[in-house]
């Protein structure tokens, strides 16, 4: 049962990322076949499938409880979407596909340089020939990384309620270069509480990863309109291929 709360809370605190999804749909527009790595709840793949109903989807993640809540939210209509729980690492059946998805700070959830490496060389081996990775998260480039703020907050504001009913606090922990999130969503009947580590990327490490991981970056932005990076950049979308 607790797992399927933190299931729901992690779907109430990624509610807000539909706003952040139309870019996906003008970078794979010409993919027949979409992974998405850690699909969640099914908030992206909702979306897209909804704009893209023609192509072909597959999801994969490693808690079922969100798997479940995935299949919920595109019910039994969607015959082309196939929702896999499963590591991603370790999954051998992927079929070739034409654009694997690491969205909403996906990346950063894989702990660790060597992790993140693997999950990137996986990537590169389930593409198609000509196909694309597609990478979305955070912005994290200081000079000083002890400049940065140690802690901080955010909220999330429900319409129906009328109140901010999820917060996020999160203690940076520097050495580790990463940040652990404490969430509590508090409803009209119940209060359910999670954690989580994501890791706080740079972009020289990403493109160090990327290296290492044999692919090539062909597209850079620093917002989610395709604007150019600068020094506000507060997330980076990446297209990279496959080094020839």
């Amino acid at each position: 049962m607790e797992s399927v709360r933190r299931a729901q809370l992690y779907d109430l605190r990624t509610r807000y990322i539909v706003e952040d999804l139309p870019p996906f749909v003008t970078l794979i527009s010409q993919a027949a076949t979409v992974l998405e790595v850690g699909c969640g709840t099914g908030r992206i793949l909702g979306y897209l499938t909804r704009q893209l109903p023609e192509k072909q989807w597959l999801g994969i993640d490693l808690d079922q409880d969100k798997i479940d809540v995935a299949r919920q939210r595109l019910g039994n209509e969607h015959a082309n979407v196939n929702l896999i729980q499963g590591d991603f690492l370790s999954y051998e059946d992927f079929p070739p596909v034409d654009a694997v998805l690491f969205g909403f700070n996906v990346l950063a959830e894989f702990l660790g340089v060597s992790t993140r490496i693997a999950a990137l060389r996986k990537a590169r081996t389930c593409l198609a020939p000509g196909g694309q990775v597609i990478v979305a998260c955070y912005a994290h480039d200081f000079a000083d990384w002890g400049l940065r703020n140690k802690q901080h907050a955010s909220r999330i504001w429900d319409d129906q309620l009328g109140q901010w009913d999820v917060t996020i606090d999160c203690v940076r922990d520097l050495p580790r270069q990463s940040s652990v999130c404490s969430v509590t969503y508090t409803g009209e009947s119940e209060t359910i509480h999670d954690v989580y580590e994501v890791a706080l990327l740079t972009r020289n490490e990403l493109l160090a990863i990327y290296e290492a991981a044999g692919l090539v970056l062909t597209q850079e932005y620093g917002d989610y309109h395709f604007g150019p990076l600068t020094d506000e950049s507060q997330v980076w979308l990446h297209v990279l291929t496959a080094r020839a």
